[in-house]
């Protein structure tokens, strides 16, 4: 092969509970089996596929039909293996970071307390931008001051956006070269790039992807595909995205 490829999928739509209701396993299927006839044709027949994907059940049943997919249409796809680094946002609570973007009162663990929007979002941010900006970690020292204990622990245990990064670059950097690899992710993970690549603070829609190429020894993005887009050219800043990913948290304004 002339360059590695490396696909970079966001899981399909199957929820987010271990067990898969058959209604929603469709649903998440009908995403991927879209996502396959763009991605298929950036894949060598010719050659091998290794997937990969995080511990998390979504990311193993987008991965295995991805598999199955290749499988009917020629391709050699090995078994599909785990690695903990792509795994979701760690200590991520969907109920806790909504609550810091929006304020008002709330209730943890039986006490009732306010929370101040002009001091946890004081630019008035939405997600992903309050993610990206990293910004319940840059909440002022008053402001948790007034929050019960086990919160203030609880919200300081949430991953920064930085460390997510890095993490992908961690798996991205010890891949095998000259191979063709697909990692199934969550859009934690991929905000960095979708943001980089199209100029707009967004995620990647369930099911889409990021194709990677190999340039002169460095990755970089070729494309980005999703229910909402198909980019073949991008903004500046994607031509090394080890380096990119590497860089610390974005401040978003």
């Amino acid at each position: 092969m002339k360059n590695d490829k490396i696909i970079l999928v966001r899981h399909a739509d199957f929820g987010y509970d271990k067990i898969v209701p058959v209604e929603r396993y469709n649903f998440g299927l009908q995403g991927i089996t879209a996502s396959m006839k763009r991605m298929i044709p950036a894949l060598d027949v010719r050659e091998p596929v290794m997937i990969v994907h995080g511990p998390a059940v979504r990311t193993h049943l987008t991965a295995g039909n991805i598999r199955l997919m290749l499988l009917k249409k020629g391709f050699a796809a090995g078994e599909i293996s785990v690695d903990p680094q792509l795994d979701e946002v760690r200590d991520f609570s969907w109920e806790i970071f909504s609550k810091l973007m929006e304020g008002g009162i709330y209730a943890y663990e039986g006490t009732t307390f306010m929370i101040e929007k002009k001091m946890t979002n004081l630019y008035d941010l939405g997600y992903p931008d309050y993610f990206i900006g990293d910004a319940i970690h840059n909440i002022p020292a008053q402001e948790k001051a007034g929050w019960p204990e086990a919160f203030r622990k609880r919200v300081e245990k949430i991953e920064p956006f930085a460390d997510v990064k890095k993490r992908l670059a961690n798996v991205l950097e010890s891949l095998p070269r000259e191979t063709q690899t697909i990692l199934v992710t969550h859009d934690g993970l991929l905000l960095e790039l979708v943001t980089t690549f199209t100029g707009q603070c967004r995620g990647l829609q369930p099911a889409g992807f990021i194709q990677l190429e190999n340039r002169g020894g460095k990755l970089a993005i070729a494309r980005i595909y999703d229910s909402n887009s198909d980019i073949t050219e991008g903004n500046g800043g994607t031509d090394d995205i080890i380096k990119l990913l590497r860089n610390g948290s974005r401040t978003t304004r």
